[in-house]
Parts: structure tokens; C-alpha cells; sequence
């Protein structure tokens, strides 16, 4: 409330600060302007205008910068709230928003209360009189530069931009940023070039300077391990997908094709041949035949080149102008590593360092970043020369050991995989955890590089849906036997240990197997009270070897933290330190599922706590071999009967808008920290009855109609409410348990309780095979079946849609001889044949 409250007096400080200034806006308040919305010192020639020429007033300024193309490339249109808000604090005040602004800002902005203009304006009138955390000591120091650049007559926006990433709370650096300034030490010094990164800009010491050139500023854009790429060089290009740097081919790609990638916010790296003469370029009648060695191998089109010779190095000058003038951020030299190949020249070890230093420096010289193509036995030699490597195959032959020097130098590797071996799921996920596990950014590519299938290491989880197995570690059948989930899978079963299961029959487990294998995801539950004993590590990472990736939902009862109890917190930040000792025995990609259910009405009520404590174990657990998520239950209404204003679709059964909207401050504060979103469905045709639940060994049970719960909708509410989540929050969405009960129970009796003869374990199997038939092409990228259940005598919960085996497997029905589950196994094969397609 207190927060609040001074928000409030921001705002309507803000009003009479602006109208203060309306008509007589300051270079002071105009440079807040520059550094908040450009986060860059402003331009003398910009700065001039606004504050003198432009007749605009203060709000008028602000709301005109949003006109700007500049402003546009900062802040597209797709770019969330959040982010938004981000950026403008770490623009003014070097920090994220705290908790309570974020959450206050993401409100007032997602509803369009205030517009983004007023909304920078106001929090730089905060910072006016709060020094927390320094905002106005470094709001002022910022301030400052951005006038002593603006008054040395300076409209270098590159340069105001390096200049005011230099600015911290320390005043005293003020004078040593100044007398850069005088002296323009970002900007004229012949044996420093600036180096453009996705963050800061470094100096990297290297002489750019020669007899017949004019010392200039040179800056290129530096990359690092964690830089997405796409590659395509034939083919109609596809523009729109999600990377950071597009490598395409110099020649076949227009300049108007380059500005529209480099104006989605891409770097564009132009590929040309630098090694080989090809009968195909425009320039090919250049070169001197005694130039021209023998043909490349697989390449007939091509021919080696003599590196040593001064009319190639001239051609490749002329090259590396045409990518500059054509504006390319970057270039992929090809074939230069001729030294290790026949190519009709004597060509040695230092020839080949020569020439890619050669061309290393002409490209520098011109702006741009370069990559050293393949040329593995070097990369010691040149890494420090070049930007990043991209090779070809290094996972098929073997060799990616000898890549590591890019990324210890924070470098990233673009490695490309061709081997059709990789179009398999199970081959991917092998090949990606070793990826992962070297930093290297990997996609599985056609050899024509024409983009016909793109698979990346970045998002492959996420390009379809594929089909979980809800269950657990291992599953109890007769005389203490467990039945473990990996052997299930793998179909590892023929083992004396499972013949001491009563009824054993191995032709049995193996059907299941069949299906099971074909599972690509396997679930596990860690629930409060947890034991390590529960988990058999080397089973789990037999799976992740051949494969499959775990995914742990993870359930404390966040709900009960909330009572204000360090204890408690203590007690559940050690637990989560145990989670991720687990976790980290595991080598290859995990999924982490956090508080399955949190949308609770208590922590709804009073999110703050609830955020503070997840962001806290969040941070506790994260590794980058883990995927993280927070889920949440399908709340709401389902009846078919309800209209479409109260719940934003034709029905209700369709979708709650309004129920899936409530978690949203808690999701966009957390939002960074997330890398999917997920949430589960429960769907029974009888259970407790809400209104009287009676006790859980003698519940009251209560049967439900398709009108009641929604069922033969129910396949479409779940990709709408896949489709809500991930348009709202732009991530990935996880479907990690699904329930849906195939038994149906008619109360002939009206006695309330459940007789055997009025059961019929097979009501509602049609339904569930047509949910599951519908859930393959869907929104989700993944979806795990927990419980299939078929007898309510088998339930343990109190009519809660599990029993024993049910609640584990999900997929079979069995006999109970005495309390145990046995061997004599009845697979549910059209339930399973349409999950397991």
C-alpha cells in the first residue's frame, strides 16, 4: 500500500512537473529524455534542435520521440510490457525494476493507463527525490555526460551510445569520462577499434592504420557464445525466423533484403568463397588461370585457389568492399584451410595463417565481423583473430574438442550438423545435450543449406508436440516388487527380479514397452517429504542418453509458505538445494516444473511473497541444463451452458479468459526467469462433490454430465488455453500431466454411494481417445498423460480419479490381489495407439 501511494504522488508530481516545464523545456530535462528512451548521451545537433528549434513542449518531446525510426528499432512492436519496462530502468538506473514497481508499471502499461512516454517521464520525476539504490546519483552522472557530449559539438551515435554505457554511481569517474571525451578517445585512436557488443563495447587493441589510409573509426558488431544464427545460401529466404545473425550468400542477397533483415533487429553475415575459384560468380574471368588449382572434393563447380598470390588477395579485397557497400555486418570466408587439401599448390601450415589473417584485418578494416570457416588444426592460431567459427560437422567426425578456444573466449561456435540421422527425435535430443554442453549454438541443416528443414538446438523442443509418459521412478507391484519406469521404456524387463511379480507375464510389459518407447518425455514427481532413495540416477540418465528427457514437477505446496514463517522458507530453500544436488547428477537436459497448481486464491490475493520466494528458489535450482517453468491448474468455468462474456469464447467449456488472466502480475514478474510456461488438466465424469465432500474415507461422491464438465470440448480448451498462454507471455507451452477419467458412474440407487454394478469402466473411453487424438496438433510442444482411471474401487484418494497402478502408469488397468497391484496387465491399446502415434 505504501508503494502505492508514492506512485501515486509520482504521477500526479509527474503532471505538475511537466506542466511546469511545458512550455520551457530544459537541455537538462531533454538529455533524462535522450538517456531514458536512446539510453545514449544526445547528439549536439539533436539535442539543439529539441530544446530550441523544435517549439515542442516537454510531453510533446517525449511523445515524439516515439516517432522516431530509432525509437521504432528499440522498441518493436511485438516487444512485451515487461521487456519494455526493463529496458527503460536499466537505461536510467543500471538496475531491473524492483518487484512492486514492475508489477504496479506492468499493470498501468498492459491496460493503457498511462501511455509509454508518461510513463518514462514519471519514473525519471521519481527519481527526482528517491536515492534508492543511487537512481538519482546515477540518473544525474548520466545527465551530465550526455551534456558534456552534446556541448563538444559530438553527433557520433555510436559514440554517444559507447560513451554512456561508461556512466556508473561513482561521480569521480566523471572527470576521466569527460577528458575521454576531450580527447575522443572512443573515437580516433589509430591502434584502438571498437568492438560493438550485444551489452558493452570493448577496446581491442590492433593497428588499422596504413600508409595510404586515413586513420577512422572502425566498429563491428561482436557476437558471443550465446548468439542464435540461421543459415541458408539457396532457396526462397525466410525472413522471419528467430535468430541474431542471418548468414546468407553475398551475391544472391539484395541489399533491400539485407536492410529489411538488418531492420527486424538482425545481423546479416555475407557468405562468399574465399579459398576456391567457382565457374559461377560474376568475377570468375578475374582470376589468373595459374591460380586455379585442382577441384574441391564433392564440388565440381569449384577449384582450389593459390592463397599466396597477390591477384587473389586483390579479388578478395574487392570482395569484402562488395560485402561493406552491399551492408553486411559480417562475412563467412569459405574453404580456407587449402593446406590440409589437394589442392594443386604447395601450399603449407603458415600460408594458410598468412592468408586468413590477411583477411581477417581487410574486414576489420571495413567495419565488419568475420568467421573462421571450419580450419579446426588453426583455431589456436586465430581465434584471437576472428569474431566466431562456423564449422560443419564436428559432432559426425569427432572434433568439436578443438573448437573450445572460441568459446573460452566467449566466441560462439555456429556448428552444422547434415547427417539425416538427426531428423530423428531421440538423435537430436543426444545430439543437442552434447551441444548444450559445449555452448555451441547447433542446427541440423540440409547440405544445399536451402532452409527445406531447419532443426536448432535452441528451440527443437518446441517445433511439435510430442508425447510424455506421466508417472514416477518406479512403480510397487506384489512382495515390496518396484517395477522401474527407464526398464519400462527402454524394455529392459526380462529380469529374474520382475518374475517375483504374482502373474508376471512378460509378453505383457513388453506391449506396454512398445508404446512407452515411443514417449519422449518421462515425468516425475518430487512432492514435499521427498527422498533422494526414491530416484535411481543411473536409470534416469540411461534414458537421457538414449534420449528422452526427464521433466520433474516439483511440488512443495507454495501455498503454505505464505504464513509468514522464516522456518518455513528456511526449510524450503534447503529442500530446493537438494533438488538441484539431484538435478545435477543428471548430464543432458532436464525439465523443472515449479509448484504444479500455484494459482491458488491465497496466493492470488497477495502475490508479492509468493514471487519473492519463487524467484528466490528459481535462482537456487537454475543450471543450463535445466528448463524451468511454473504451472498452473485449468481454474474456471466448463459448462457448455455458460455464455461467451463471461469467459471470452462461444462457452464456457471452451475457456475462462478471465480464470487463465489471474496469475499474470506473478507470470510477468517472473517471466526472465521462465523458459516455457505450462499448466495441467484434471477431467473426471464423477468426483467429490465441492458443495459436500464428506471425509476421505467415506467421501460423498457427486457424477457430472458433458454439460457440467465440458468433455467433448475439452481437447480445443486446452489448445485455447495453449494458444492464451503463449501469446500473452510469448513462451513455449507444457502440458506436464493430464487426466482423464474412462470410467462413468449412474447412481441408480440414489444412495450416494458407489456400487459396482454401477459402474461401467468404459463410459467415457471414446472421449478420452478422441481428447487424445485431438491433442497431437495442438499449441503444446509437450503433454504427458498421468492416469487413466477405470474403477472407482481402485482409489485410494476418495473418488480424486486415481488408483495405485493408474495413478502411476496412466496407460494400463490391472488386477489388485490384496492391496498390490499384479502382473496380470490388460494394456488400454486404443487409448494408447492414439496417444502414441
Amino acid at each position: 500500500m505504501k508503494f502505492i501511494v508514492n506512485v501515486i504522488l509520482i504521477i500526479i508530481s509527474t503532471f505538475i512537473y511537466v506542466e511546469a516545464d511545458e512550455n520551457n523545456p530544459t537541455k537538462d530535462e531533454v538529455a533524462k529524455l535522450y538517456v531514458a528512451t536512446f539510453n545514449r548521451a544526445p547528439d549536439s545537433a539533436g539535442l539543439d534542435y529539441w530544446v530550441n528549434d523544435s517549439n515542442l513542449k516537454l510531453s510533446q518531446i517525449a511523445q515524439s520521440f516515439f516517432e522516431q525510426e530509432e525509437t521504432q528499432r528499440l522498441y518493436p512492436t511485438n516487444l512485451s510490457v515487461s521487456d519494455f519496462i526493463t529496458s527503460i530502468y536499466q537505461n536510467l538506473f543500471n538496475r531491473k525494476a524492483d518487484t512492486d514497481g514492475w508489477m504496479y508499471w506492468q499493470n498501468e502499461l498492459s491496460h493503457k493507463t498511462i501511455s509509454r512516454d508518461f510513463f518514462i517521464l514519471a519514473v525519471i520525476n521519481g527519481a527526482k527525490d528517491n536515492d534508492k539504490g543511487m537512481d538519482r546519483t546515477i540518473l544525474e552522472n548520466k545527465k551530465s555526460v550526455g551534456l558534456y557530449f552534446a556541448q563538444s559539438n559530438l553527433n557520433n551515435i555510436d559514440d554517444a551510445k559507447y560513451i554512456m554505457k561508461q556512466v556508473t554511481q561513482d561521480t569521480t569517474s566523471l572527470t576521466t569520462i569527460f577528458k575521454d571525451i576531450d580527447d575522443k578517445n572512443f573515437l580516433e585512436k589509430s591502434t584502438q577499434v571498437i568492438v560493438v557488443n550485444d551489452t558493452t563495447k570493448n577496446i581491442v587493441e590492433t593497428n588499422t592504420s596504413t600508409e595510404d589510409e586515413t586513420n577512422t573509426t572502425l566498429l563491428w558488431y561482436k557476437p558471443t557464445k550465446n548468439t542464435s544464427w540461421h543459415w541458408q545460401l539457396s532457396g526462397t529466404l525466410k525472413t522471419d525466423i528467430d535468430a541474431d545473425i542471418y548468414d546468407v550468400d553475398m551475391v544472391e542477397t539484395s541489399t533491400d533484403t539485407i536492410k529489411e533483415l538488418q531492420n527486424s533487429g538482425k545481423k546479416v553475415m555475407c557468405y562468399f568463397s574465399a579459398g576456391s575459384w567457382e565457374n559461377f560468380r560474376d568475377d570468375k574471368d578475374d582470376f589468373p588461370s595459374e591460380v586455379i588449382g585442382n577441384t574441391l572434393d564433392g564440388w565440381v563447380d569449384e577449384k582450389w585457389l593459390d592463397i599466396r598470390s597477390d591477384a587473389v588477395k586483390e579479388i578478395m579485397k574487392k570482395r569484402i568492399t562488395l560485402a561493406y557497400e552491399k551492408g553486411c555486418d559480417g562475412v563467412e570466408p569459405d574453404n580456407i584451410d587449402g593446406y590440409t587439401n589437394n589442392s594443386g599448390f604447395s601450399l603449407i601450415y603458415q600460408d594458410q595463417i598468412d592468408f586468413n589473417k590477411f583477411l581477417a584485418d581487410e574486414v576489420h578494416k571495413k567495419g565488419m565481423f568475420i568467421a573462421l570457416k571450419n580450419d579446426l588444426n588453426q583455431v589456436d592460431d586465430l581465434v584471437e583473430y576472428f569474431d566466431l567459427q562456423v564449422n560443419e560437422q564436428c559432432f559426425e567426425y569427432d572434433e568439436c574438442d578443438k573448437l573450445k578456444p572460441f568459446i573460452d573466449a566467449d566466441k560462439p561456435v555456429f556448428n552444422a550438423e547434415y547427417n539425416s540421422k538427426y531428423l530423428d527425435s531421440y538423435e537430436m535430443t543426444k545430439l543437442c545435450n552434447k551441444a548444450d554442453k559445449l555452448d555451441f549454438k547447433t542446427l541440423v541443416l540440409p547440405l544445399n543449406l536451402d532452409n527445406s528443414f531447419r532443426h536448432s538446438c535452441d528451440t527443437y523442443l518446441y517445433e511439435k508436440t510430442a508425447v510424455g509418459f506421466g508417472g514416477s521412478n518406479a512403480f510397487k507391484f506384489h512382495d515390496n516388487i518396484w517395477l522401474n519406469s527407464a526398464d519400462l521404456v527402454l524394455n529392459d524387463l526380462d529380469k529374474d527380479y520382475y518374475k517375483g511379480i504374482t502373474d508376471y507375464n512378460l509378453t505383457k510389459f513388453q506391449d506396454i514397452s512398445t508404446y512407452l518407447k515411443k514417449s519422449k518425455y518421462i515425468v516425475y514427481w518430487i512432492t514435499k517429504g521427498w527422498q533422494e532413495s526414491w530416484f535411481s540416477i543411473s536409470k534416469i540418465q540411461s534414458l537421457i542418453d538414449a534420449g528422452y528427457i526427464p521433466v520433474f514437477n516439483y511440488w512443495y505446496f507454495g501455498d503454505e509458505l505464505m504464513n509468514g514463517l522464516d522456518s518455513d522458507l528456511d526449510a524450503y530453500y534447503e529442500d530446493v538445494k537438494r533438488v538441484k544436488a539431484l538435478l545435477a547428477q543428471l548430464d543432458g537436459t532436464k525439465m523443472l516444473i515449479m509448484e504444479p497448481e500455484f494459482n491458488k486464491e491465497n496466493i492470488l490475493k497477495n502475490p508479492t511473497d509468493f514471487i519473492d520466494v519463487m524467484r528466490t528458489a528459481i535462482d537456487i535450482v537454475n543450471d543450463k541444463q535445466t528448463l524451468i517453468s511454473l504451472c498452473m491448474t485449468d481454474t474456471g468455468n466448463r459448462s457448455v451452458d455458460e455464455t461467451y462474456d463471461k469467459c471470452g469464447y462461444e462457452n464456457c467449456s471452451l475457456g475462462d479468459k478471465y480464470e487463465w488472466g489471474l496469475p499474470e502480475n506473478i507470470y510477468n514478474v517472473l517471466l526472465n526467469r521462465l523458459d516455457f510456461i505450462s499448466f495441467q488438466e484434471m477431467v473426471g465424469q464423477f468426483s467429490r462433490d465441492p458443495s459436500d465432500a464428506g471425509t476421505w474415507d467415506e467421501p460423498n461422491p457427486i457424477a457430472y454430465t458433458n454439460a457440467n464438465i465440458g468433455i467433448d470440448n475439452l481437447a480445443k480448451r486446452i489448445d485455447n488455453f495453449a494458444s492464451f498462454l503463449k501469446e500473452k507471455y510469448n513462451k513455449p507451452v507444457f502440458l506436464p500431466y493430464i487426466t482423464i477419467a474412462t470410467a462413468t458412474w449412474s447412481d441408480e440407487n440414489n444412495d450416494s454411494i458407489v456400487d459396482t454394478d454401477e459402474i461401467n469402466s468404459t463410459g467415457w473411453e471414446d472421449k478420452a481417445n478422441s481428447v487424445y487424438q485431438e491433442l497431437n496438433s495442438t499449441n503444446l510442444f509437450g503433454y504427458a498423460p498421468m492416469a487413466l482411471f477405470d474403477d472407482p474401487n481402485h482409489d485410494a484418494g476418495g473418488y480424486q480419479f486415481f488408483m495405485d497402478n493408474e495413478y502411476h502408469l496412466g496407460i494400463i488397468k490391472s488386477d489388485i490381489l490384496e492391496g498390490q497391484l499384479t502382473g496380470n496387465i490388460s494394456p488400454k491399446k486404443t487409448i494408447l495407439e492414439n496417444i502414441f502415434r
